[in-house]
């Protein structure tokens, strides 16, 4: 896993060389009145006042061109909600896995809301009223460790929470809020999704590269581990295509599955760490975020043409891509970025719209009240936001004058009243900056502003306020040039020789290895930090100077700095079990109880490395050392040891798929070998295949007994009968209402095994499998020709059509035998035959993926 970034970036996304100085720039701000917060709609925000930066050799002009957002669009807060306090550890930005409150999913039963929050909890927030900025936390379930990812059953009210630290998936009654059971998966599963035709459910396991595939109308419950790329994170299920899509954040790919038989249909190159995934199902575009990269990946999902990367969009100025959700009423694409931004894009012209600031990771589309909600990963809140199109402008405007032409910058900043908002900056080489302020409800107030030039010159009005009501008002600022500068000298006693220091002098920095460095300023005050030195603290570490028509000198004392120690001790290890921890860049291992570091005082973070078999609490967090400190870290068992148990095939033809089912577990595959991973115990084994093959042994019996096991399975091949031979190829019923469901049956003899299924005209909603008997409920009405292609392995190739009839109810008739032309050659005992031939098809035909279920 990638690091999200931790402190907030002071500047806006992007900067440039500037403007013609005959242009005019405008920034549309959204400021608190009456009460209600509204976010920044067209100019990126900044944490405080700039401060134009300027070399230890004199001042230099900054331009800085400015961004704006899509106008029109109007973000608006409407509310607050902070979850129950979910660690003692307190924020983790080092990690976006495991801060306050992770991903989260809409119920569509009551219009809650089910978040996963650290350490070990879901949180149900639940709308109180008619009105959607009026929600509460209805509850708080306790699931397994580090919860993740959170999907919904619509149709049966559960809730299915991945626990990444457990290795898990807890299983709520979205009804009663209470926990009816838990599903056991590979290593620390993340994304979650759930295919609500086949009532299917994908788990992304990032440790193991796999995604678990329980198919739930099955009694127990079935599952199959596919593998698919590096740390997968992110699922969507798309309901059209009937395609589920995981982003493999350590390939940087994105694995395309078939949600019907789980097949692997595509892999396609994304951004770098792709994280987060949500379909647009009326474009059948999917959007990707890419953590590493700070962009948005685009792909088109088609049943025609493949699978491809369709765009790539850039997120400027901000990384940590993660959680996204898609709304469909506007067409906006929603992406949390981590202790950053939400990022807004237009779906329509793939472009980003605009960006409010809140520190999400997880987003997820109310649709009941039109409102994206989200989960602040710092403060451990819940948010939601919606939006509002109509409101007033007042223009505030800024003209100077005195700036000679040329490229000379200056800026203003419109201080925030609200400590969710941050500061508003504009800077240009203009002669006027405007901020539009949107009124929601009337203009009129009082707010701060600051003002900086470049290259020296010197503001009449530096900083001040300014009244503002309907019809806008304007500020005029007058620049003197810049006087003459003088030397500030810092001169650095108590360091070693030839150790390096530094000095932050107004935004500027100057490092040096010697006694002494200078700056030459202008008359002015101006604020200085010296930059910490390891092992060393400096007196004083920071102030303020004023240079008033003479050189200055500041005298900094440097002595070494006061060491701590720092202890980590382990509990419910083994004796001699080898564990480790990071501690603020450093990292040590031992077999022992305890692990020391040597620290200073200040406020760092840790990590604790992962032992296999074993979960930690805390497992990561922040230390506040002021004295020697100890941190107790409790180990405990995830449960018995897993042992790798193989099949090798040998003799099959090349593409032949085939099955080994453990009794626990189920996999087959079209290549060499199966592997599974079983604790200690017997298992019984039975082995099958579609092809023309006998296995010996088709079953058995094998025990895992503290190591690894590996079995050959040899094929013998029987022979072909006859040239391949398309006998029927029809639709049962051919004739069926909108929503219900037909079966494909493609009926072959003779021919090389394997033989290979290729479907055209296919109705929307019924995917293009490879498989002789298929489902199909198709999404449109119509009369369809649907074509079948089969080869066999010797390159054979027959084709047939079948009709499909969709009506937009279900008729109502008797029952015609005309729908099963074959029922009429044989009587009774025809129909006999060919039940028992689907019977025998079903099983030669199921992929690697799926394990055997009913037909329809």
């Amino acid at each position: 896993m990638e690091p999200t970034p931790g402190a907030r970036r002071a500047g806006g996304p992007g900067s440039g060389s500037g403007v013609p100085r005959s242009a005019a720039v405008t920034v549309v701000v959204m400021l608190v009145v009456g009460g209600l917060f509204v976010g920044a709609a067209t100019g990126r925000s900044t944490a405080s006042a700039p401060t134009l930066a300027r070399s230890a050799a004199g001042p230099a002009p900054v331009p800085i061109a400015p961004t704006s957002y899509a106008s029109g669009l109007y973000a608006h807060r409407f509310w607050d909600v902070r979850l129950p306090a979910a660690t003692s550890e307190g924020p983790r930005a080092s990690d976006s896995y495991v801060s306050g409150a992770a991903w989260l999913a809409y119920a569509p039963w009551d219009e809650s809301l089910f978040v996963a929050a650290d350490p070990a909890t879901v949180d149900v927030v639940t709308p109180n009223s008619t009105y959607s900025f009026d929600y509460t936390v209805q509850a708080t379930i306790g699931v397994g460790s580090s919860p993740f990812g959170v999907a919904v059953d619509p149709t049966t009210k559960q809730v299915f929470v991945t626990n990444s630290g457990s290795d898990n998936v807890t299983i709520i009654s979205g009804t009663s809020l209470t926990t009816t059971g838990s599903l056991t998966v590979q290593g620390t599963p993340q994304g979650i999704a759930f295919d609500t035709t086949d009532a299917t459910l994908f788990v992304a396991n990032n440790a193991s590269g796999t995604v678990s595939v329980f198919h739930l109308n099955a009694t127990p419950y079935k599952e199959v581990n596919l593998t698919v790329g590096r740390n997968p994170v992110g699922v969507a299920w798309d309901a059209r295509s009937d395609l589920v899509f995981v982003a493999d954040s350590g390939s940087d790919a994105v694995s395309v599955l078939d949600g019907d038989n789980g097949t692997l249909v595509a892999t396609v190159g994304v951004g770098g760490h792709p994280d987060g995934i949500a379909v647009d199902n009326t474009t059948r575009r999917v959007y990707v975020t890419n953590r590493a990269t700070s962009n948005v990946s685009v792909l088109t999902d088609g049943s025609t043409g493949g699978i491809a990367l369709n765009a790539t969009i850039p997120v400027v100025g901000t990384v940590g891509l993660q959680g996204v959700a898609y709304d469909p009423e506007d067409r906006t694409i929603w992406v949390a970025a981590g202790y950053d931004d939400t990022v807004m894009i237009n779906g329509t012209t793939q472009t980003v719209a605009g960006y409010l600031w809140v520190d999400p990771e997880g987003a997820a589309y109310d649709p009941a009240n039109g409102d994206v909600c989200l989960t602040n990963s710092v403060n451990s809140t819940f948010t939601c936001t919606a939006f509002l199109s109509q409101a007033s402008i007042a223009p505030l405007t800024f003209a100077e004058t005195g700036l000679p032409a040329g490229p000379i910058g200056w800026s203003v900043t419109l201080l925030s009243t609200s400590e969710y908002i941050e500061n508003v900056t504009q800077a240009a080489t203009s002669a006027s900056i405007t901020f539009e302020l949107e009124c929601i409800y009337g203009c009129g107030g009082t707010y701060a502003f600051v003002v900086v030039g470049s290259d020296g010159y010197v503001p009449s009005l530096p900083e001040g306020n300014v009244s503002i009501g309907e019809q806008g008002v304007t500020v005029n600022i007058s620049f003197a040039p810049p006087g003459p500068s003088y030397p500030v000298r810092f001169a650095a006693t108590g360091l070693p020789d030839g150790t390096s220091w530094s000095i932050d002098l107004g935004g500027s920095t100057a490092g040096s290895t010697a006694g002494s460095l200078e700056f030459e300023e202008p008359n002015g005050t101006y604020a200085f930090l010296v930059l910490p030195v390891p092992g060393e603290r400096a007196d004083p570490s920071s102030g303020d100077l004023t240079v008033a028509g003479a050189a200055v000198t500041v005298d900094i004392v440097f002595a070494p700095a006061p060491s701590y120690t720092v202890t980590f001790v382990a509990s419910g290890l083994p004796n001699g079990t080898l564990w480790n921890v990071s501690f603020n860049g450093s990292s040590h291992a031992s077999d022992g109880r305890s692990i020391d570091f040597a620290s200073t005082s200040g406020t760092f973070p840790y990590v604790v490395g992962p032992v296999d078999g074993y979960s930690s609490t805390p497992s990561r967090g922040t230390l506040t050392v002021t004295g020697n400190l100890t941190i107790g870290i409790d180990f405990r068992s995830r449960g018995p040891e897993l042992f790798n148990v193989t099949f090798t095939e040998g003799d099959l033809a090349d593409g032949t798929n085939w099955t080994v089912d453990v009794g626990v577990e189920v996999a087959w595959t079209t290549g060499d070998v199966i592997g599974f991973e079983l604790p200690n115990g017997s298992y019984a084994y039975r082995v099958s295949t579609s092809g023309e093959a006998t296995p010996r042994p088709a079953d058995g019996n094998l025990t895992v007994a503290g190591e690894d096991v590996a079995l050959v399975i040899d094929f013998t091949a029987v022979g072909v009968a006859g040239p391949l031979t398309l006998t029927s190829f029809q639709a049962i019923p051919f004739e069926i209402g909108l929503g219900a469901t037909s079966t494909l049956v493609a009926q072959t003899s003779g021919g090389v095994a394997p033989l290979a299924y290729s479907y055209s005209g296919v109705p929307l909603g019924c995917g293009f499998p490879d498989a002789p008997i298929w489902n199909c409920t198709p999404a449109e009405p119509g009369t369809y020709g649907i074509g079948v292609e089969v080869t066999d392995a010797a390159g054979t190739t027959v084709n047939g059509t079948a009709t499909l009839i969709v009506v937009e109810s279900s008729p109502v008739t008797a029952f015609d035998s005309t729908s099963v032309p074959l029922l009429l050659a044989g009587g009774l005992l025809l129909v006999g035959a060919m039940l028992a031939f689907l019977a025998a098809a079903i099983v030669a035909s199921r992929r690697p993926g799926r394990p055997p279920g009913p037909l329809g």
